[in-house]
């Protein structure tokens, strides 16, 4: 019988190497089509998003803003990734509207918020000691050792 060769081969390493080249330019092109349907529908996306509830639009512009009067480099940062990533932006305050406007519909039909308040405590009694239970001894039944017998740890 031949034995076979085991060990290292540059066939493996260059077919990773161009699976990943591969694997990237795929994620690439996802991003660059999603950013262009996106862009297409931010504007759409932002005036469905202040429909829907303003307060999310206006709270992350008051982030923003607060990001600039506090960490001006942040807020700087924080800034142009919103102008430069509009179309993600749009979708995330569009995704954030229609998710409160879906949390506020599950606390109207259950009667029930979601979050309780912090104002709200919870009633408890103080319980006295009571006695214990009295339960009767267990016997114990010696049962034999199978490790003792082989080893000859008699009693112990």
């Amino acid at each position: 019988m031949a034995q076979q060769r085991r060990g290292f081969s540059t066939n493996n390493i260059w077919v990773g190497v161009i699976t990943l080249v591969l694997g990237i330019v795929a994620i690439y092109f996802l991003f660059i089509g999603l950013y262009k349907l996106l862009y297409l529908l931010s504007p759409v996306l932002i005036v469905l998003a202040l429909i829907i509830d303003y307060k999310v639009v206006t709270g992350y512009l008051m982030t923003i803003w607060n990001l600039l009067k506090t960490n001006t480099i942040v807020g700087i940062g924080a800034s142009l990734l919103t102008f430069f990533g509009y179309p993600f932006v749009s979708g995330y305050l569009f995704a954030k509207a229609l998710f409160k406007r879906q949390l506020k519909k599950f606390e109207e039909t259950h009667g029930t918020q979601a979050r309780p308040k912090q104002e709200e405590f919870t009633e408890y009694e103080v319980v006295e000691d009571e006695p214990h239970l009295e339960l009767p001894e267990l016997r114990k039944e010696e049962l034999p050792n199978e490790y003792d017998d082989i080893f000859g740890n008699e009693g112990s």
